[in-house]
């Protein structure tokens, strides 16, 4: 990916956060680790495929939940 990103004269690349959106989050303190810029983020809520959402959703006993997506939620 920087490879990529500095061959299309980018200079930053976002790698995401973590999972939970906490300073306590395991993948968000990995991830901050490279480097000490932080942006803002935002998360649509876009469903394409509602019935294998909610399919997924119910799977993980997620369905109803207000975490996004509901089938990646860690109970």
């Amino acid at each position: 990916m920087a490879e990529w990103a500095a061959q299309h004269g980018l200079k930053q690349v976002n790698i995401g956060g973590g999972r939970g959106g906490s300073d306590a989050d395991s993948l968000y303190v990995f991830k901050t680790g490279f480097s000490h810029n932080r942006m803002p983020f935002y998360v649509g809520r876009l469903v394409v495929n509602a019935e294998a959402y909610d399919a997924l959703s119910a799977a993980a006993g997620a369905h109803g939940t207000e975490f996004f997506p509901a089938y990646r939620f860690a109970k």
